[in-house]
């Protein structure tokens, strides 16, 4: 009893080891996303994005200052001031107490507050600025999604490639054991002189054939393995095999309709509005910075004999003849409009790649069916040839034809069924809808495969 109990122990152990293991499409995304290290890298562009108000504006922090001097035996009176700048108001306000020990001197306190009025009137072009800081943001995102989803894309391209590779080398198998199979009875005939030496010859010349088709295909098969071991970061050594689906992929979108939705909700023309609005801000902050400054300031102070005295003033700058800020202006408006008219012609590109990749959906579709009926058909002349060449009817030659034959077509119906998926694959990236759920940042994606 002990000893069936360890055999079937190592049988296990055995099994375990080269027992293939299935990988579809599901597990391989679930896999790459939570493993693969390349999504990380990503993704970690998106932790920048809320620093970047605090280091492209003013700071709003309370500044304080302590001055002082010691001169021929003498200190200075000791100056202390507290500042703060409020970006949204354009306001300035400060604080300043100044002590004077060696003249035996009152403290003296000082309180002002300044306020733009024409340029930054009340804080309008710190506004602009953290608003078009905010659309970078937004754009610096969706390229982080954007890029997550093209790399995720890339990587099922891929997958269905090393399906195709997976097919190809089961039918160089396939071909390679049938050929030796077939060179192996022709071997035990030809012991009874029921073949031709010719016909046998030619039967070993197909074995040596597909016997170099099937060392490729190994080779081609094991590059394209190599790289989803690396996909999924693969620690120990496993027998994957892709389990894919040969069934025809539904694909019956309407272009029009589609079109229509991916321009009201799609990623990318989102995109493009972000970067018009921006631009619009562009020119705004432009004239904002080029026009006249006028400032206007306000304080109260303590004097030496404790009476307050307030004080108002006003500062106006403006330039005259200055034509290199009318040429910035106008460069300001010339850069605007051009940048409207790569965004249009960007969206009549965009159009052009969708209507394009849905015509090769189309014919891809038309391909397939025709391979399904070259099967059928090829398959029925195959089982007849071979009757014919058992009966002495056909030459070995064409009857090798027939088979070879109707493994390309068999072949190339799996070859155009992955292909299909691929350009389904690349119509769901191109129109944004890859990812269902674009807040992957907190893995909570679902890719519709």
């Amino acid at each position: 009893m002990k000893n069936i109990i360890v055999f079937l122990y190592i049988l296990i152990l055995v099994v375990g080891v080269s027992a293939k293991q299935l990988l579809n499409i599901e597990e391989f995304v679930i896999l790459a996303t939570a493993k693969n290290s390349e999504f990380e890298e990503i993704l970690i562009a998106e932790l920048q994005l809320k620093y970047q108000p605090l280091i492209g504006m003013p700071s709003e922090e309370l500044l304080m200052a302590v001055k002082s001097s010691y001169s021929f035996g003498e200190l200075d009176p000791i100056k202390i001031s507290l500042s703060r700048l409020f970006l949204n108001q354009g306001l300035t306000t400060s604080l300043s107490y100044i002590y004077d020990h060696e003249n035996d001197v009152d403290p003296k306190a000082n309180i002002a507050v300044s306020q733009s009025l024409i340029r930054n009137a009340f804080g309008r072009l710190n506004r602009l600025q953290l608003e078009k800081i905010d659309k970078e943001n937004e754009v610096i995102y969706y390229q982080v999604v954007e890029a997550y989803e093209q790399y995720l894309a890339e990587l099922m391209t891929f997958y269905y490639s090393w399906s195709l590779a997976y097919a190809n080398l089961q039918l160089a198998q396939r071909n390679y054991d049938d050929s030796l199979t077939l060179y192996q009875n022709m071997q035990a005939k030809n012991k009874h002189n029921i073949v031709s030496k010719s016909d046998l010859t030619q039967s070993y010349i197909q074995v040596i054939i597909k016997k170099e088709s099937l060392g490729s295909a190994k080779t081609d098969y094991k590059k394209y393995y190599n790289h989803i071991k690396q996909s999924v970061r693969l620690e120990k050594e496993e027998n994957l095999v892709p389990d894919f689906n040969l069934d025809l992929p539904i694909f019956d979108a309407d272009f029009l309709k589609s079109y229509q939705g991916f321009k009201e909700n799609s990623r990318t023309y989102y995109l493009f509005k972000i970067v018009n609005d921006s631009s619009l801000l562009d020119l705004k902050i432009s004239k904002e910075d080029l026009a006249d400054s006028l400032l206007v300031s306000a304080a109260v102070s303590d004097n030496d004999t404790l009476k307050k005295s307030f004080s108002v003033g006003l500062e106006y700058q403006t330039s005259f003849f200055d034509h290199k800020n009318a040429a910035i202006e106008q460069v300001s408006e010339i850069a605007h409009d051009a940048n409207l008219l790569v965004t249009g012609n960007n969206k009549y590109d965009v159009e052009t790649q969708l209507l394009n990749l849905y015509e090769d959906i189309k014919l891809m579709q038309s391909l397939i069916e025709t391979a399904d009926d070259k099967v059928k058909q090829s398959e029925i002349v195959m089982k007849e040839d071979k009757k014919y060449y058992l009966q002495g009817r056909l030459s070995f030659n064409d009857y090798l034809d027939s088979i070879n034959r109707f493994e390309q077509f068999k072949f190339q119906r799996i070859s155009r069924t992955l292909s299909l998926r691929i350009l389904i694959l690349n119509w769901k990236e191109a129109t944004d809808i890859l990812i269902n759920k674009q807040n992957i940042f907190k893995q909570e994606i679902k890719v519709d495969v």
